[in-house]
């Protein structure tokens, strides 16, 4: 299940929505306000592996 992340229009809080199925944007709450329709934002990659995050990341031996 993808996870999105998402900005309150009227509060300005961030937040992340698991989706479940197919989503609509419209049927998104923002959890603090209670606003619909947030804006759907990028969300940036985490992860422990130094390459799963960039492409040229190449380990040093020494």
């Amino acid at each position: 299940m993808p996870l999105y992340e998402y900005i309150c229009k009227k509060c300005g809080h961030v937040f992340d929505f698991l989706a479940c199925g197919c989503v609509v944007d419209a049927n998104v709450k923002c959890p603090w306000c209670q606003e619909a329709n947030p804006k759907r934002i990028c969300s940036t990659l985490s992860s422990d592996n130094p390459a799963d995050v960039n492409p040229f990341y190449v380990e040093s031996s020494g």
